[in-house]
């Protein structure tokens, strides 16, 4: 009885512990409303005082004119005005691509390499400054997976014949660039992602919307060369997350599914891993040996084992590595105040580093060519039936054809 009493007292001061905390979190939450909400009403009173443009000047002195980024115009006839109210006039949140072209712009180097933030090099990439293909251009780009997709009255719209566009499409989250030789095509870009909701949809009726077409189109325009990196991109991620099961034998089997673009050097060598999904954040767990999953196992084309190939290249655990770093920037003195203060901004508040880390899914390369999209990762693709390549031709040749007459729907 005794032993019942202790246990009924231990459960009930466990339940007054769970209750204390559950209103302190409440408490937390009203309290971050409400100073967002006063940040928020802070910075429209900012912006609202001016109806701001830019004006820049090109080489042969015409003005190009385009909404700020952070216009306090709403009139939908403007077609480079920005909402404050990011949810209500930027449904598709293109407003944040477009930042890209100001970092280059305003960075206080002649010669940049610019890199998205989800972007880890596995080596230093400085030696590309040092490339013949920078040296002889000055501009270095690269592809992404999918065939271009930019709408034909763009080659009257920018004087540049579709003889001289690439096969393939660009992917802008690494980008070389001396700007002191691209000046004009990097103003051109610019004025492209200041009218970003007419020019994205120009350059890309295909996957990865967004300013990516932008800079390698504006130094098409412009006449200023470049170097587009001839190694394809490749697939990093993972096995196991989705299966592929046959009704006819009623078996199933393992598919790769990627969640990061790998991307080369000059001389075809790794240096780059893009994450295209599942972005890296805080959420991880706190023991990696006994929770973590990780995300990079399987590497295509090359069809090898990701952290056995990456560890004979560098001499360590690459994933290991950036776990460490992640938990190491967490643990510093500032990263609360840091945290809390973006959260009041308006970021997405993320769970305790601790925990388990659940296994991601990521992109079905071969789902994706069933609906018809092309591109040059079609060249690691395990080998398609005849039903399939059917499939393929009807979503890519017949059904828009369809479509434009009206006798389909649009699927997305």
């Amino acid at each position: 009885v005794a032993g019942g009493d202790l246990e009924h007292s231990s459960l009930h001061q466990w339940q007054e512990q769970q209750q204390r905390q559950q209103q302190r979190h409440l408490h937390e939450q009203v309290k971050v409303a409400q100073q967002r909400q006063d940040w928020q009403q802070q910075q429209s009173h900012r912006s609202l005082s001016a109806d701001s443009h830019v004006s820049t000047q090109v080489g042969d002195g015409s003005s190009l004119h385009g909404a700020a980024l952070a216009s306090s115009s709403t009139d939908p006839s403007r077609p480079g005005s920005e909402s404050l109210d990011a949810t209500a006039a930027d449904p598709e949140h293109i407003a944040r691509f477009t930042i890209k072209v100001a970092a280059l712009l305003l960075s206080s180097f002649k010669e940049t390499l610019y890199l998205d933030a989800d972007n880890i090099p596995v080596a230093d990439p400085s030696y590309l400054f040092e490339t013949a293909a920078y040296n002889t251009t000055g501009a270095v780009f690269w592809p992404d997976y999918w065939d271009n997709s930019v709408a034909p009255q763009v080659a009257d719209m920018l004087g540049v014949r579709r003889s001289l566009w690439p096969k393939g499409s660009f992917e802008s989250g690494q980008m070389l660039l001396d700007k002191s030789r691209h000046w004009r095509g990097l103003a051109l870009a610019f004025y492209f992602n200041s009218y970003a909701r007419f020019w994205y949809e120009m350059f890309t009726s295909f996957l990865g919307k967004g300013d990516k077409e932008t800079f390698g189109y504006a130094l098409l325009a412009a006449g200023e060369p470049m170097h587009i990196i001839a190694t394809p991109p490749g697939s990093l991620g993972t096995i196991g997350t989705s299966m592929n099961c046959s009704p006819r034998t009623l078996t199933c089997r393992d598919e790769f599914t990627g969640n990061t673009m790998t991307q080369h050097d000059p001389d075809g060598r790794l240096l780059f891993l893009h994450a295209n999904l599942h972005k890296w954040d805080m959420r991880l767990p706190e023991l990696f040996d006994r929770h973590y999953q990780r995300r990079w196992q399987w590497m295509m084309p090359e069809d090898i084992d990701f952290p056995s190939h990456i560890h004979t290249l560098v001499g360590f655990d690459f994933e290991r590595s950036n776990y460490d770093l992640i938990r190491h920037l967490k643990c510093q003195p500032w990263w609360n105040n840091y945290y809390n203060t973006q959260v009041i901004k308006g970021d997405r508040a993320t769970p305790e580093l601790d925990g388990f880390h659940f296994l991601l899914r990521g992109i079905e390369m071969d789902k994706l060519y069933l609906h018809g999209w092309s591109g040059n990762y079609m060249s690691w693709l395990p080998p398609m039936t005849i039903s399939e390549k059917w499939t393929h031709w009807y979503w890519r040749s017949i059904r828009p054809t369809l479509v434009a007459w009206g006798w389909a729907k649009r699927r997305w």
